[in-house]
């Protein structure tokens, strides 16, 4: 998370002096707040479940009191700005009481009390990708607040913010998108981004490009980000064949929707893919020259991501030194990624890892399946090279 204020700094500061107090209060006084996270589902209610077995266990002693301001209702004392975990387990135990910290009423603006919310949320509980992104999509639009405004006061990387709120508030209208999502869990937000706005270019291409991923065992974030330039082929047998090219690291001459040319593409795993996000960040929301950095920063937060995990200053020493093999200056090249075929699934090989090998066994290597990211040790006899990259 980028800086920013805490929940527990927005709650405290100065300003806040003499104003909040700790009292014990009836739990059916409490009206839940509205824009709340979504808490129904099977897992959230699961959660709910286990953390009421803890507090009856503990004789219902929080570690951390539930937040309130006063409000002037008919039927209700208290607005509920954070704990609504907490006070739904309090509901499920029949606890008529719980401890709050409450504030006066109208201390916090309807803006504030959004943005206490969205960060109590963002630091405390996990919360759903695409629950996230509506969220703070509702919150820049009703209160008219930039992308970068935003992201800075609730404390996420602008990038982050950019996507979620650009590219997967509209997950939902791509059912190849929603179908990965929802029964596959996929959850990378650069892969999912590049597959929305695909989908906004041509929807033809985008369902074509999933297919091809999840018939080739290839719906990983590195290929997806190379594919995306090859949405804008109008023929779509041209473009699964153009993916089949990309895929197997050969070279190929993609039909633009203009009619023009591209030049010739290099190998797979050296194709270099300029980020299309200038054509679509924050174009909901504003067209002032803080879109234009939000843009800038997005194409960094793509490059910067692909290459999580790996060393950039081996990256930046892919030839240090050079052997003479048969007469010929031979230079050392750096591989960063090896891929295998095993039991007919295709995984990386975590090149950081390896597994001891001990007296009378066979070798075995840590993969990493290309679509769950799950890690798995692999017979090294039973292993086929698919490809390597530098």
């Amino acid at each position: 998370m980028s800086a920013g204020f805490s929940f527990d700094d927005m709650l405290n500061n100065d300003s806040q002096a003499g104003v909040k107090q700790k009292s014990t209060i009836k739990v059916n006084s409490i009206k839940k707040y509205e824009f709340n996270r979504d808490l129904s589902s099977d897992d959230a209610l699961e959660k709910i479940n286990e953390l009421r077995e803890q507090l009856e266990a503990t004789d219902w002693q929080l570690v951390q009191p539930i937040t309130v301001q006063k409000i002037n209702d008919s039927e209700y004392d208290y607005l509920l700005i954070a704990g609504e975990r907490r006070l739904t387990a309090f509901e499920l135990g029949n606890q008529v009481e719980i401890e709050a910290n409450v504030f006066e009423v109208d201390h916090f603006s309807a803006q504030q009390l959004r943005e206490l919310n969205l960060v109590e949320n963002e630091q405390r509980e996990d919360e759903d990708l695409f629950s996230r992104a509506v969220r703070y999509k509702a919150y820049i639009d009703e209160f008219n607040v930039s992308s970068k405004e935003a992201a800075k006061k609730l404390g996420v990387e602008s990038a982050k913010f950019s996507k979620l709120t650009n590219h997967i508030v509209d997950l939902m209208h791509f059912e190849a998108v929603k179908a990965l999502y929802s029964d596959k869990r996929v959850r990378d937000i650069l892969l999912l981004s590049a597959l929305i706005q695909t989908g906004k270019k041509n929807k033809k291409a985008l369902n074509t490009l999933v297919s091809f991923c999840e018939a080739n065992n290839c719906l990983n974030r590195k290929f997806v980000l190379d594919a995306k330039k090859l949405c804008d082929i109008n023929d779509d047998s041209e473009l699964e064949s153009n993916l089949k090219k990309l895929y197997l690291g050969e070279s190929f001459q993609p039909v633009s929707t203009t009619g023009t040319n591209s030049s010739s593409k290099a190998p797979k795993d050296n194709v270099n893919v300029p980020s299309n996000d200038s054509e679509h960040s924050d174009s909901e929301s504003s067209a002032d020259s803080s879109d234009n950095a939000e843009s800038i920063e997005d194409e960094q937060f793509e490059l910067e991501s692909e290459q999580d995990g790996v060393d950039k200053a081996e990256q930046n020493d892919s030839q240090s030194n050079s052997v003479i093999v048969d007469g010929h200056e031979v230079l050392n090249k750096k591989i960063t990624q090896i891929c295998v075929d095993y039991e007919g699934e295709k995984y990386n090989i975590d090149l950081s890892q390896y597994v001891p090998q001990k007296d009378g066994e066979d070798d075995f290597i840590v993969g990493i399946h290309f679509v769950s990211k799950e890690r798995k040790v692999l017979l090294a006899s039973k292993c086929t090279l698919s490809f390597a990259a530098a």
